[in-house]
């Protein structure tokens, strides 16, 4: 039967810093965004701008498999048509050093960020563009994916595009474990039978890499964290549901028995088990 561990960045997942502790061959490994930096997963998924820009800009696709929202390449010359024309301002728009002949793009809010930025700085002389984006962050997080992103392209990489709608990478990671599929390079992954989720918090939306690179600042004031927190979870009810095949084992879970969906968590969906931590390590052999 196969098996998947799914790690999210929840800090209940402190003691776990690296993929390479897992030490079962049957286990396939799902990471989200930034635990790159902490070494190779089997599988790495990420959805935002930031993200993806600073994941690719490494070279990590080079050598390892990626799953990334949105990610079509495309002829650089339709970036050099769109930035003459965009009118978003220069702080906003990111871009690979090297340009190439291939890019993709990915954008948020390109539309309407000037306008923002204007009115932000006529309420607000004295800000830098540093501080137009973190007032823009206050309001909605997403904002730290604001303006354009171009990745240039040069030689292949191992990236698949995502093209579902998911609430984040760690639902995006769940749902592809699942699923059978044939690779970018031709060879086939069976989706597992049993998933082992760790550092799914839900208590808060924070991660164990807030305030560093691509993601928000350690003291910003997340206004909608409420409605993130319910978006992951009808996500993850969406996915328990579609999966009723796979045994999910939630691991230091730290909303069980809390109500979901008018029942408690522990009795809403039968496929889902909970697991301590030194449970997990005995169960797929994490050193």
């Amino acid at each position: 039967m196969s098996k998947a561990l799914v790690i999210g960045n929840g800090k209940s997942r402190a003691w776990f810093r690296s993929p390479r502790w897992v030490a079962a061959d049957d286990v396939v490994t799902w990471g989200c965004n930034a635990i790159y930096r902490e070494g190779p997963v089997d599988n790495l998924v990420a959805m935002d701008n930031a993200m993806k820009f600073e994941i690719h800009a490494s070279g990590y696709p080079k050598k390892h498999q990626c799953w990334f929202s949105s990610w079509n390449v495309i002829d650089s010359t339709v970036w050099s048509i769109i930035k003459h024309d965009c009118g978003v301002p220069e702080y906003f728009i990111h871009e690979n050093e090297d340009e190439t002949p291939l890019c993709v793009i990915n954008e948020y809010k390109s539309n309407t960020l000037q306008d923002l930025v204007n009115e932000t700085l006529k309420q607000n002389p004295h800000y830098s563009m540093d501080d137009v984006k973190k007032e823009l962050i206050s309001k909605d997080w997403r904002y730290k994916d604001a303006g354009y992103w171009i990745s240039y392209i040069s030689g292949r990489d191992k990236i698949a595009s995502i093209e579902e709608q998911y609430q984040s990478a760690g639902c995006a990671a769940l749902a592809l474990a699942c699923d059978d599929r044939h690779l970018p390079d031709g060879t086939f992954q069976e989706g597992a039978k049993e998933v082992y989720m760790i550092g799914f918090d839900m208590e808060d939306s924070d991660s164990l890499y807030r305030g560093t690179a691509s993601y928000v600042s350690e003291n910003a004031d997340i206004d909608n964290e409420q409605n993130i927190l319910l978006g992951w979870a009808t996500c993850l009810d969406s996915i328990f549901d579609k999966y009723k095949d796979v045994s999910f084992y939630w691991v230091d879970c730290r909303i069980r028995g809390q109500v979901w969906h008018g029942a408690a968590l522990d009795d809403y969906h039968l496929n889902v088990g909970y697991l301590t931590k030194n449970e997990l390590c005995a169960k797929i052999n994490i050193l």
